[in-house]
């Protein structure tokens, strides 16, 4: 058997060639070690079953939302209000008339402190009067008119008997007017129907008409819109059509008019029959998320959009619409 004699020096070449290869050796340890030991200690010491907290040195990319939501271009022409947190005095007006008419079917005033703005709708409140006075309302009118186009709006009117929840466009001889008016109209009474309803001039359309919607409106926020034209007026629940006038002008509003909302009772010696007899306790409130207008061939944001877009408004599972 041979023996090698490693006491022997080597060639000088070749101990060139170890030493290279040791240094490469030692960096590459070291470059191990080092990034071991920029780990974060959290990771090193966390128990098996426990989770890891980790530190990042640098800003996480923002994540894109769950829904995608257009920009809200708004023509001069249209309207588009997101009453969910302000609506703007420049557009909008607290109604104070006191009703005292007598030939007037509302139950009380229109007070302005009874439009109370929360944290994500607005709210019109009725609140019950006294032996010694009538009960007050809420109602909210645009400062601009407009006319033919399609009107919208997302809201949950009150469910109690005597109240009336309304969406619609008026005017009339305090402007200089006839009497032109278009309804989207909720009783109290009968919470699971919506009251579709219109006037020329004065005298009520033939088109008027009670829809069952197949499920309680005063639970949550949905779409209620109405298409004005010249010769017919088009109404739709949650974006789905649901009942016309009758075809022709005749009956159709002919004047621009304001956009309304508004929350009351009526006069039991007027309103009893349609409404019943006031049974709302000390409040009842109607509420509104979005209210818009847009003219034919007008691509504005409205409220359509909003509703589809935010999460915030989910489409009650047992309705047809």
């Amino acid at each position: 058997m041979e023996f090698r004699d490693y006491s022997k020096k080597r060639p000088k070449g070749r101990s060139l060639k170890v030493l290279g290869l040791g240094l490469i050796i030692a960096v590459v340890v070291v470059t191990l070690v080092f990034s071991y030991a920029l780990k974060p200690s959290s990771q090193a010491s966390a128990a098996p079953n426990e989770p890891v907290q980790i530190t990042h040195s640098t800003p996480q990319p923002v994540l894109e939302p769950l829904f995608e939501v257009r920009p809200k271009l708004v023509s001069e022409d249209a309207l588009f209000a997101d009453v969910r947190t302000s609506f703007d005095p420049a557009v909008w007006k607290r109604s104070t008339h006191d009703n005292n008419d007598s030939d007037t079917h509302y139950g009380g005033p229109w007070i302005p402190e009874n439009i109370e703005q929360m944290a994500d709708r607005l709210v019109l409140k009725i609140r019950a009067g006294s032996n010694t006075s009538k009960p007050t309302m809420a109602e909210l009118k645009t400062h601009r008119k407009y006319g033919h186009g399609r009107y919208e709006v997302i809201m949950r009117p009150s469910g109690e008997q005597g109240t009336v929840s309304a969406f619609f466009t008026y005017t009339g001889p305090w402007q200089g007017d006839p009497h032109d008016e278009i309804d989207i109209e909720f009783v109290g009474r009968r919470p699971g129907h919506v009251e579709f309803n219109y006037f020329q001039g004065g005298i009520r359309g033939k088109g008027h008409k009670r829809i069952k919607l197949g499920f309680d409106a005063s639970e949550s926020m949905n779409l209620y819109a109405f298409e004005w034209h010249p010769d017919e007026i088009i109404w739709f629940i949650n974006g789905e059509e649901v009942y016309r006038s009758p075809k022709g002008r005749r009956g159709i509003p002919t004047h621009p008019s304001k956009l309304f909302i508004s929350a009351w009772t009526g006069t039991e010696r007027i309103m009893r029959e349609w409404i019943g007899e006031a049974q709302f306790g000390a409040t009842a409130q109607s509420e509104y998320a979005c209210l818009s207008f847009t003219p034919f061939g007008d691509t504005s944001y409205r409220c359509a959009d909003m509703f589809a877009e935010d999460p915030q408004f989910k489409r009650n599972e047992n309705s047809k619409y």
